[in-house]
């Protein structure tokens, strides 16, 4: 999830609550089925994992799971939850830069997902990420990366997304995104109303600024980075990528 504590560290306590796991992971598990299996993985490095859910559903899939993040808070919750579903993974604090300095095994599929690059705050600092990830990674390794698609956006004006509705412990959570592009970064505000005694509802805005990260750009910087034989999807269906209606932009890589 994330590469930098800015937002999502004070965000980890909704972050479990938002997102119905075993609905995402159901949908997305037959796409990470058919890019690991393309190239035999069996060391599988997960950057920016967050809460751990993806890392977890890997290693119960029999995997060798290793899993980074820049948050401390996000790292503890994901090592509960590796305890919870006793499975070993690997799991270091640390950034994106310093990926080389944590795992030194090569691995045979190295995955970014959740929006996690545009958490960054400069361009110059994807690239080196891209970079380290080459280093981690074995001679035709795979390198799986997934961000928004900012293309659909259009400058300057809010894009809401459907409201999502959760109960947790007695409580009603009402979780609201929305997004206003400008320029080369985005505005991403997630508002959280959570209702209270006597039908009160408390509010809770998480701000945080995305850098932009078109087609063009980050095609670029995978393919200058050592990586080839790219092909890019709208979606975990395995769309192709379409920038004025993909809900995403996800790129599949081979290590030179």
């Amino acid at each position: 999830m994330s590469n930098d504590s800015s937002m999502f560290s004070s965000f980890a306590p909704y972050y479990e609550l938002m997102i119905d796991w075993d609905k995402r992971l159901a949908r997305e598990s037959p796409f990470f089925q058919r890019a690991l299996q393309s190239v035999h993985a069996r060391r599988v490095l997960d950057c920016a994992c967050g809460t751990g859910q993806h890392a977890c559903h890997f290693a119960r899939w029999g995997l060798d799971v290793s899993a980074s993040d820049v948050s401390e808070e996000m790292i503890a919750k994901a090592r509960h939850l590796a305890a919870s579903q006793n499975v070993q993974i690997d799991f270091k604090v640390c950034s994106f830069e310093q990926l080389s300095q944590n795992f030194s095994r090569p691995f045979d599929a190295v995955l970014c997902v959740g929006n996690s690059l545009s958490a960054v705050r400069a361009r110059s600092t994807v690239r080196e990420a891209i970079a380290e990830m080459h280093k981690v990674m074995r001679p035709d390794g795979t390198l799986v990366l997934q961000v928004i698609n900012y293309d659909r956006f259009v400058p300057g004006e809010n894009s809401y997304g459907e409201p999502v509705y959760r109960e947790h412990i007695g409580q009603g959570y009402i979780f609201l995104k929305n997004m206003r592009r400008a320029g080369t970064t985005c505005d991403m505000d997630i508002i959280v109303l959570q209702s209270g005694k006597a039908g009160h509802w408390t509010r809770a805005v998480f701000r945080e600024k995305l850098l932009v990260l078109d087609r063009v750009g980050l095609v670029e910087m995978v393919e200058s980075n050592g990586f080839s034989k790219l092909k890019l999807y709208g979606g975990y269906d395995m769309t192709p990528f379409d920038p004025k209606s993909s809900q995403d932009l996800i790129v599949v890589a081979r290590r030179d």
